[in-house]
């Protein structure tokens, strides 16, 4: 007995010997997580989250646990409002077991606690795979006194999972026996990075397809085919969206993305691309307020690391883990700046997720070097020497760290207080006090359906399909879209901060005010605004701009386009010259809405502003026999983002296909009211019954547009 009792002993002194840095990294990820949780518990009443988004993961897991996967509420279509796939599938057991309510947001604070404590000690083991452990400890170091890692690893977001999926997929590839033939494992983690985030989507596709290629090369078909099988997963995700949702990837994509911008053109890309590149790697390797350790010196580090990363990926034939592990954080990087632009967005969450693999690669800059010159006199001194330098890093980063995680605590727990005082506290009401076929339009999508738990709309299209389109587009195409729903659709409640729809026509009965509290001492806020309300809808306004302002007696209207109405627009083939876009532009520069205060029977009407030469072009369908009466409503103050010409400019009307003058209308400038300027064009002037025409400014500009209506006699 004794005799294995001192066998057990040595065996556990080995583990804890060898095993020992790996569990320290690890106690120092849970270490930090615990300081986010007093600190929030303390500053801020109760544990949440600073970031509305991560109630959207809750709603989609509360919905996978009612075996409705992918609704947003009970009864719902599919929506393709989840950035991660994986992250509300992983969450969603918690739920189905009971964990519900507030008791799953502590729940789901602990899993990306288990997340960073893991990733952190995979740090280590990487280390210890590759050049050496020392450098994967000073990596665990860098990871767990990262702010903006910590911070975005911790809001309840798919930040840690990602990466910890990243330093998984880099570990099962240092341990595949034959590259040529995957295991399954490695299959399995390949599919769940890839629908992690849309762009890692990206870049496991990237190391996927260089692996069947060289397996091509090789004339190995069956290899090449089994590492093809993870990108079934993402792309089963696309389609879907794709056909259920209309767009290829997430709605998050539709709503922050360049491409899906009013005025997007590839010059505006391209100049914006550049400039957001500059000013990120400016701002994140350069300047003294970088989210990152020491950025300079940590630049140098990680080209040093990637070299020799690299070295020994060729030496040891490791040349897919190595890949992934230098290549993740600049094509993260890239694929940030080239989608949307906000890489430091909600503090840095959407490139935080590289920021583990940038930290190994610059830890493994220090490891000690395995070289026959250190055998050589006074190598051995410089053995000695070599492995303080990791633990002198080491040290200076905890030192240079604590002060900017204590201020990080302290920003978690003021916007954990901010969310708990609005959009939490408007769930929970709604949940008290509405009934169940209540139906609530909100733009903060997150917390007020989790708890609410009813029928919704996302007015900023995150979460409900289609949406997003009109959103970019500003607040007379928001309002027009809501115009367009029929009375069974209609919201019967919103739930906003006032001013963010662009009308308060809509909002009637005011039920709640949720005020934001006090500040936390002089951190930053990510809350939207100061006070977020609850309001009864009230409908009164729509379709009230879809006649003239004066009767027309004997003529009847045959066509009607709606200026900023999304779906009326393109039905009309409808173009317009508003400007060059440039990044930063907001979405009132695209629509307005008006409504003048002295209209009859408070007529209101979503228009657009009129900025460049090119003018407008759109079809009407009417009939040629017959004498036209074309109808432009104009009018409106200027505004910031709206500014229109004094008076004495005029637009010149043409058919766009020969270019035939129909004649010319005086706009009035900018004023209080709507104007509804009339151009009579003679019968036979066209020969179809589909018209393109062309309105292009002359004079000083810019003009404005709310509504073309085409009215023909009643009898021919």
């Amino acid at each position: 007995m004794a005799e294995n009792k001192r066998v057990w002993q040595c065996m556990a002194g080995d583990v804890v010997r060898e095993h020992w840095p790996t569990v320290l990294a690890a106690a120092m990820g849970l270490a930090v997580a615990l300081g986010y949780l007093i600190t929030t518990l303390d500053r801020a009443g109760a544990m949440g989250y600073p970031i509305d988004d991560a109630y959207i993961y809750l709603t989609y897991a509360r919905q996978f646990g009612r075996a409705q996967p992918f609704t947003y509420y009970d009864g719902g279509d599919y929506s393709a409002g989840a950035t991660s796939v994986l992250w509300p599938v992983l969450i969603a057991p918690l739920w189905t077991v009971g964990l519900r309510g507030y008791v799953l947001v502590v729940a789901v604070y602990v899993v990306c606690a288990g997340l960073l404590a893991a990733i952190c000690a995979m740090a280590c083991q990487l280390g210890r795979r590759t050049l050496g452990l020392a450098g994967g400890f000073l990596a665990a170091v860098l990871i767990a006194a990262s702010p903006a890692f910590t911070w975005g690893a911790l809001c309840g977001m798919e930040v840690g999972l990602a990466a910890f999926l990243v330093f998984a997929t880099a570990l099962r590839l240092l341990g595949e026996a034959d590259p040529a033939r995957p295991s399954a494992w490695l299959l399995v983690l390949l599919a769940a990075t890839a629908i992690s985030r849309p762009e890692f989507t990206v870049l496991i596709a990237a190391l996927i397809a260089v692996n069947i290629a060289f397996r091509g090369c090789c004339r190995d078909w069956r290899g090449a085919l089994r590492w093809s099988i993870p990108l079934a997963v993402p792309l089963v995700w696309v389609a879907a969206n794709r056909l259920l949702a209309g767009n290829f990837f997430p709605n998050t994509g539709v709503a922050k993305s360049h491409f899906y911008l009013p005025g997007f053109d590839w010059t505006y890309y391209i100049d914006t691309v550049a400039h957001l590149s500059g000013q990120m790697l400016s701002g994140l390797l350069w300047a003294d307020k970088s989210p990152l350790w020491q950025p300079q010196l940590l630049l140098v580090l990680w080209l040093i690391g990637a070299f020799r990363l690299l070295t020994w990926a060729r030496r040891e034939r490791q040349w897919s883990a190595a890949a992934l592990l230098v290549a993740a954080p600049p094509a993260l990087l890239c694929a940030v700046i080239a989608a949307s632009g906000a890489w430091h967005f909600h503090n840095y969450r959407y490139i935080s997720v590289c920021f583990p693999a940038l930290f190994l690669v610059a830890g493994l800059a220090v490891c000690p070097p395995r070289s026959n010159w250190l055998s050589r006199p006074g190598g051995a001194r410089f053995i000695r020497l070599v492995p303080v330098l990791p633990v002198i890093v080491a040290a200076l980063v905890v030192v240079q760290s604590l002060a900017p995680l204590q201020r990080e605590f302290v920003y978690f727990a003021q916007g954990v207080r901010d969310s708990n005082a609005q959009v939490v506290t408007i769930g929970r009401w709604i949940a008290e006090n509405l009934p169940r076929d209540a139906h609530v339009a909100f733009h903060d999508a997150g917390a007020i359906a989790y708890y609410g738990d009813r029928r919704v709309t996302d007015i900023l299209g995150l979460v409900s399909n289609g949406n997003a389109h009109h959103a970019n587009h500003g607040p007379g195409a928001r309002f027009e879209m809501l115009e367009r729903l029929s009375p069974d659709q209609r919201p019967s409640h919103f739930a906003y901060y006032p001013g963010w729809l662009g009308t308060f026509d809509l909002y009637g009965k005011e039920l709640l005010d949720t005020p934001l509290p006090r500040a936390l001492d002089d951190t930053r806020r990510l809350v939207g605004g100061a006070n977020m309300r609850v309001f009864e809808s009230r409908w009164d306004r729509v379709g009230s701009g879809h006649v003239p302002l004066e009767a027309h007696p004997g003529w009847v209207m045959v066509d009607r386009l709606d200026v900023a109405d999304l779906v009326s627009e393109r039905a009309h083939d409808y173009r317009a010259d508003m400007g060059r876009r440039r990044y930063g532009h907001p979405t009132a520069r695209w629509t307005l809405y008006y409504r003048p205060p002295g209209s009859p029977a408070g007529m209101a009407d979503g228009g657009r502003t009129i900025r460049g030469k090119g003018g407008e072009r759109f079809r009407i369908h009417i009939d040629p026999a017959r004498p036209l009466r074309l109808i432009m409503r104009t009018g409106g103050k200027s505004t910031r983002w709206a500014t229109i010409a004094r008076p004495g400019a005029s637009v010149q009307i043409r058919r766009a296909d020969t270019g035939a003058e129909l004649g010319v209308l005086t706009m009035p400038g900018p004023s209080e009211r709507f104007h509804d300027l009339v151009l009579e064009v003679r019968a036979g002037a066209f020969d179809a019954a589909e018209v393109e025409l062309s309105v292009s400014l002359r004079g000083a500009g810019p003009y404005r547009t709310f509504h073309y209506f085409a009215l023909q006699p009643e009898t021919p």
